[in-house]
């Protein structure tokens, strides 16, 4: 009869308590009768366990469980075999300590290899801000600010699309003025031209303008504040993060992916430091223009 998977008790169960305090070999020959065994009889007469020898199993110097040689028929085991068992035991012991080093090794190694990606991230994402800061800066022509804000987002969170959208001067609504992955789906100029979002009715937005925080959802299908458009059927994961300045919110930068649950916290924390960004771009450029018109 398999024995895997069969519990046997340890506290209240004479047998193995012995085992454990004295660290010793424990031999049970009459397992029917012997008073030690009345916790587990039951058990043993369903393994039709006759007598018993339990050796103890040591990891290091530290019992761990025990070893059980079952007879059938009533057996008093000689000193041979309970040397014989003590030495399985022993083997059986020092492979169980090294599975044991090598879990603990390989747990540490994951751990320290974990920090050291999550640090190489970390410097890759500060590199990729100050970069992607510095082009936008250096420029005060409106459109090459929002092409490269379009162009340099990958680089700080990975995405399927992005769009980024500026709210118009009556604060009515907000429209698309640069996108990507949608070729193919929809027309440049008519995603464009055609769609806007009333900033009173697209409760996404609303929760971003009540809150200037970023807005993210694990699957836009299953997000009641979401309204799924023809052209973004396919989409999935939504991030968006307000862009702005001057204690009031100009635009949006959004990113989408096809998989659920893609975008994590940290990628809002890192889309919204971008977009604080973009603001002060978006703002230089702006003040330049207004001041060429002047």
């Amino acid at each position: 009869m398999n024995a895997i998977g069969v519990q046997i008790p340890v506290r209240g169960n004479p047998t193995t308590e012995f085992v454990l305090a004295h660290r010793q070999p424990l031999v049970i020959v009459d397992v029917a009768n012997d008073p030690r065994t009345a916790p587990i009889r039951e058990l043993m007469a369903e393994r039709r366990v006759a007598s018993l020898l339990l050796i103890p199993l040591f990891a290091r110097d530290e019992v761990v469980g025990t070893i059980g040689l079952d007879w059938h028929v009533r057996h008093e085991p000689t000193t041979d075999e309970v040397d014989l068992a003590e030495s399985v035991s022993h083997a059986v012991g020092q492979a169980f300590n090294n599975a044991r080093l090598y879990r603990a090794t390989q747990q540490e190694l994951a751990e320290r290899q974990r920090a050291e990606r999550g640090e190489r991230h970390q410097r890759e994402f500060v590199e990729a801000l100050h970069d992607v800061t510095t082009a936008m800066v250096s420029s005060l022509d409106l459109d090459v600010v929002l092409d490269r804000l379009l162009a340099d987002v990958g680089r700080v969170v990975i995405h399927d699309a992005a769009n980024v959208l500026l709210v118009d001067d009556e604060r009515q609504t907000a429209r698309i003025v640069r996108s990507s992955g949608f070729e193919g789906i929809i027309d440049r100029d008519k995603l464009f031209e055609t769609v806007r979002y009333d900033l009173s009715t697209t409760t996404d937005l609303q929760v971003i303008l009540a809150t200037n925080r970023p807005y993210l959802s694990a699957d836009i299908h299953r997000d009641p504040n979401w309204i799924i458009r023809e052209h973004s059927k396919w989409v999935h994961s939504f991030l968006c993060a307000p862009i702005w300045t001057r204690g009031k919110i100009v635009g949006f930068l959004a990113v989408m992916s096809a998989h659920i649950g893609f975008f994590t916290q940290e990628d809002a924390v890192r889309l919204q430091a971008f977009a604080n960004q973009a603001a002060v771009a978006i703002e230089n450029a702006r003040l330049f223009q207004d001041a060429q018109r002047a």
